[in-house]
């Protein structure tokens, strides 16, 4: 076992074998039993632990244990330059909560003198050591926030503020602790104009706004699409919805109002719901079915309605569903079969287009059938959000996604430009004649090139050019014909 305490003098410098290590538990078990019995232990074997500043003096396992973290902290001392170490230090968790437990000892005045004597003597940092630290650096930010003040005329330093980035963190931190901030703190930085939180001034704001409305109607139940206010009316909502991250203050400022909270809501009369039914049945009669647009200009406040009771059916009482009924109602699975039968006309006539083509690329301005191509656009536009099965069904007909056109495009420009390098390589320049009718399709791309719709890469740019391709076209010797086309100048560069 001698051997083992030597490596693990070496490992730790010292000799104190932590008594809850797993790893070392029969080599602690071995040093305890040599302080027992030094009287009995060979000579030379005292002289071996000697040589390792073995302590003779017998402890029990948690003064072994203390001492082992004490040692460590030797090391973090030596290696950080203080002992200040974080309560989730990641090298030696157990380091961490073990300074944080010694601390805590000396506030209840429960650690002994002797283990008290050891910390001071490599200046451990107590908690009223750390405490005036903060303090001093407090000072020294407010200070700095001060003269930030007096140049920029407030204190309220931005969050990405790149001048004093420490500054401007720990202002941001201030904000973060504002309840538990000492309150002399907080009445120092108040009196210089600091602003806690710009949501709070902001939440100030628009409840004064709600005290007028209180003012002028006797209420606080600001109608959803409030007319000449509509951020007020969804204020009122979020503050209704969201009730757990309003202050006590702010509820307080609510009730004064006679604020209607969600369960207030929930236990009004179901008048207001007799009077969007009847709206409905008016919509109704005028257009001769229920299926209100979903974004009405006409009657927003509707539109919300119908949606609300058509995803909401399973929860609404039975003499609701019975009145919808009565009107012809579309609920939401009536939508869904009315959607999957139309989507599924139009696949037909996909269909169609695909058997007389050979493909399903439908022009976007499709005169033979201009719904088809808008609707073409729609598929791949929200093809993210679209069911697995329409997925399918287009991708057998060979239906081409955004990205495979992309790709397509992408191919078509490098096969295009190697066949510019061909002409190059015949004819010395890159100088395409717009009417070539050697390859119609070259001179259009050439064109294409320099009027694209949209700029080029760079790094087709550094292609081209190494071509020397002629961006404006111009060429001195080039002549037009009587219809105003330029004249092909072509000559072999081998003739």
């Amino acid at each position: 076992m001698i051997s083992e305490l030597k490596l693990f003098h070496l490992e730790h410098g010292h000799t104190y074998v932590p008594s809850k290590s797993r790893e070392h538990q029969n080599l602690y078990q071995w040093v305890a039993k040599m302080r027992e019995e030094k009287q009995m232990l060979d000579s030379s074997l005292v002289t071996e632990l000697d040589s390792l500043n073995f302590d003779w003096t017998p402890h029990n396992s948690f003064d072994q244990l203390w001492l082992y973290r004490y040692h460590q902290l030797l090391s973090f001392i030596e290696e950080n330059g203080h002992s200040k170490v974080p309560y989730n230090y990641k090298k030696i968790p157990q380091l961490g909560v073990w300074v944080h437990t010694q601390r805590r000892a000396e506030l209840k005045d429960t650690i002994s003198a002797e283990r008290k004597e050891k910390l001071d003597s490599v200046g451990f940092a107590w908690c009223s050591t750390i405490e005036a630290e903060k303090n001093g650096q407090w000072d020294k930010m407010f200070e700095r926030l001060l003269a930030f003040n007096e140049s920029e005329g407030h204190p309220n330093v931005p969050a990405n503020w790149s001048k004093d980035k420490q500054l401007a963190r720990w202002v941001a931190r201030q904000k973060e602790i504002r309840d538990t901030i000492p309150e002399y703190r907080k009445e120092k930085l108040e009196e210089i104009g600091f602003l806690w939180s710009l949501r709070d001034i902001n939440w100030d704001k628009m409840f004064e706004r709600l005290q007028v409305f209180h003012t002028e109607n006797g209420h606080s139940m600001v109608p959803h699409l409030h007319e000449g206010d509509t951020r007020l009316s969804e204020w009122v909502y979020r503050q209704r919805q969201y009730p757990n991250r309003l202050s006590d203050t702010q509820k307080d400022k609510l009730n004064s109002v006679n604020f209607m909270w969600r369960e207030n809501m929930q236990k009004l009369p179901d008048k207001n719901w007799k009077k969007m039914y009847n709206r409905l049945k008016i919509f109704r009669s005028k257009e001769g079915h229920c299926k209100v647009p979903s974004k009405s200009k006409e009657d927003p406040q509707l539109s919300s309605w119908v949606s609300r009771q058509r995803h909401s059916k399973n929860k609404l009482e039975k003499w609701k569903i019975e009145k919808l009924n009565e009107i012809d109602f579309a609920w939401a699975e009536d939508i869904r079969k009315e959607k999957r039968k139309a989507w599924l006309n139009m696949y037909t006539r996909l269909k169609k287009f695909n058997a007389e083509n050979g493909h399903c690329n439908v022009p976007s301005q499709y005169d033979a059938d201009e719904k088809l191509g808008r609707w073409i656009e729609t598929q791949r536009l929200y093809k993210g959000k679209m069911e697995q099965w329409k997925v399918d069904m287009l991708e057998r007909l060979g239906f081409k996604w955004s990205e495979d056109i992309q790709r397509e495009k992408k191919l078509r420009w490098y096969r295009m430009y190697d066949k510019l390098k061909d002409f190059h390589t015949r004819f010395g320049h890159a100088r395409v004649p717009e009417y070539w009718e050697e390859d119609p399709e070259l001179s259009l791309w050439v064109i294409g090139q320099r009027r694209p719709k949209k700029p080029l890469s760079l790094e087709r740019k550094n292609l081209l050019n190494e071509l020397d391709f002629a961006w404006n076209n111009q060429s001195p010797n080039r002549q037009r014909d009587p219809k105003g086309r330029y004249v092909s100048n072509i000559k072999k560069a081998r003739s």
